[in-house]
């Protein structure tokens, strides 16, 4: 009779709290990635939506340590600074430098259930030894679109070599906002930064070319539902003078106004004489035609002024701008009024361009005057055809291909006639590549009615032109060691490995030929997730590398042939 009485109270009550315990659990988080820092590392992940109405409360990442043999196991000693946060970014502090580690991270929610773990992120090594490529002064200049438009803002941030920085800021209202403390991490995915106090951005991330010169970054305004920012920055240089400035130049300008009564945006040809005065006539922009003419001077911080003398009532390239260290590229940003601001991006011209100098992945940052953003990530191959994967403010993504065509005097990036089938390229928007070959821009309408947008696409860094530059032709990758790669060869030269050459450009997969392996040199084969594990082409073995303690001055390199019964090898 208990019994039965038991099973009573369990129909009506506790198949309940069963249920309810069912409906509590709770999917895990998404697409983690980690960036390494000095005895740290930043993890980033999307935060689940919360399951069967509850909400999301916190979550907490835990690190695994991965040893040689490729075993992981819990590192106790980690701290996540962010637990039981639902911020999108954490740090996780007590790391060992020198020591490999992977992530993975569980959600919360308001009932009570807690997620599986999620997917391992990317294998980080913490080091107090890298220096960020992006140390020294930069100069941002920036923009809204949507409900909180028109807002202008300058930013000035000075990066330290671990890449904390602080930044200072001013907008088109007068207004300064006070200094935040930033660090800036090197994610797969792109540059995101964590502030303190909060910079009131959410998604925030950026693109940088690959001479570390000029930086996109994309985000949403808190609080403002459809108001998107994009802002562009570069790195400030020395030596500057008005010499530097003669020559062919292009615009691109998105200009916004009140409640949208007078969006625009245009594409400028400018010419510096050696006297620097300017002309410049706009191309593209369907309400204005004309010219304007003016004085240019370069002061020794970067800053580009205009004073405009002949066409002032046009806004083509009226303002101010930075000019980044590679003197190719100088973002500004122009307040007209409380009511009206514009983003203009001057690009120095070449005059010598191929389809060559397109091949490569390249990082796009989009502004959309409907108050959008846009990041894609273009794979471009040297004939011009390419893959690319979108993803928008909105939280979908898309993906298309297609084939460009670039002009050899302008530089001007167009589709080429001969699209494949499914094809999503368009002519709406042509894009110009700067003298550097290391940035395009762009501005112009896209889809219908009067929505236009403005696009930055920086050529990203390499496999050897990576986020940790150690100074002197030396750099860092924090699964591979310290090397030097010799310019427009292939061959790299590795503190422990020597003399390789190298096949392939993704950490997903390389192959390299290494002369000092057998008595006529070998081929072998190893990936980001796979080293020190190598592949070795002659016979198909697999070897483990025996990486040398430094200062070891081993005068023969050691691996195990793990396909050949355990011998050790001496190469």
């Amino acid at each position: 009779m208990k019994h039965r009485r038991f099973f009573s109270l369990c129909l009506m009550v506790g198949c309940v709290a069963l249920a309810t315990r069912a409906l509590a659990a709770q999917s895990p988080p998404a697409n983690v990635e980690a960036a390494p820092g000095n005895q740290s590392a930043a993890v980033h992940f999307l935060v689940p939506a919360g399951d069967n109405g509850s909400s999301i409360t916190g979550c907490t990442v835990t690190a695994y340590t991965v040893n040689v043999n490729g075993a992981t196991s819990v590192y106790a000693a980690a701290n996540d600074t962010n637990a039981g946060s639902t911020t999108q970014d954490h740090v996780v502090t007590g790391l060992a430098n020198g020591q490999a580690y992977e992530f993975t991270v569980k959600a919360t929610n308001s009932l009570g259930g807690t997620s599986v773990e999620s997917s391992r992120s990317n294998s980080v090594t913490p080091s107090a030894t890298p220096t960020s490529a992006y140390a020294g002064t930069w100069n941002f200049s920036a923009m809204t679109t949507g409900a909180e438009s028109p807002l202008g803002q300058k930013c000035t941030d000075t990066f330290q070599a671990d890449g904390t920085f602080a930044m200072s800021c001013s907008d088109s209202y007068g207004s300064n906002y006070p200094s935040f403390a930033c660090s800036a991490w090197p994610f797969p995915s792109g540059i995101r930064s964590t502030c303190s106090p909060s910079d009131n951005l959410q998604h925030f991330l950026c693109y940088a070319n690959e001479t570390a010169s000029v930086m996109a970054c994309t985000a949403t305004i808190n609080g403002g539902s459809g108001t998107s920012y994009l802002n562009v920055g570069v790195k400030e240089g020395s030596g500057y003078s008005n010499a530097d400035l003669p020559g062919p130049w292009n615009g691109q300008g998105l200009k916004i106004v009140t409640n949208n009564s007078g969006d625009s945006w245009e594409q400028d040809s400018i010419t510096v004489t050696g006297t620097n005065m300017v002309a410049g006539v706009t191309l593209s922009d369907p309400t204005k035609s004309g010219q304007i003419s003016g004085a240019l001077s370069l002061a020794s911080n970067g800053l580009m002024s205009f004073n405009c003398t002949s066409g002032c009532g046009q806004s083509g390239g009226v303002g101010d701008w930075f000019l980044d260290s590679g003197m190719t590229v100088a973002p500004g940003f122009t307040s007209y009024s409380s009511s009206a601001i514009q983003l203009h991006i001057l690009t120095r011209n070449s005059g010598a361009y191929s389809l060559g100098d397109l091949a490569g992945n390249w990082g796009v940052a989009q502004l959309r005057t409907d108050g959008t953003w846009r990041r894609m990530v273009f794979q471009i191959s040297s004939d011009g055809s390419y893959a690319n994967t979108q993803n928008n403010s909105d939280g979908t993504t898309s993906a298309g291909s297609g084939i460009l065509a670039i002009d050899s005097s302008t530089g001007a990036v167009t589709c080429a006639r001969n699209q494949p089938s499914g094809s999503t390229c368009t002519n709406n928007v042509n894009l110009v590549m700067d003298a550097s070959k290391t940035v395009m821009t762009g501005a112009g309408a896209t889809g219908s009615g009067s929505n236009y947008k403005i696009v930055v696409a920086n050529k990203l860094r390499s496999l050897w032109q990576n986020n940790y530059n150690l100074g002197s032709g030396w750099f860092w990758l924090n699964w591979f060691g310290e090397f030097a790669p010799i310019p427009n060869t292939g061959w790299i030269y590795h503190e422990t490995l020597g003399w390789l050459y190298v096949y392939g450009s993704s950490t997903d997969s390389l192959w390299f030929y290494d002369p000092a392996m057998g008595k006529n040199g070998d081929f072998w084969w190893t990936s980001a997730s796979v080293y020190p594990y190598l592949y070795r082409a002659s016979n198909s073995h697999w070897l483990w590398y025996s990486v040398p303690a430094q200062g070891a001055g081993q005068s023969a390199r050691s691996f195990v042939d793990l396909t050949g019964g355990g011998d050790w090898l001496y190469y």
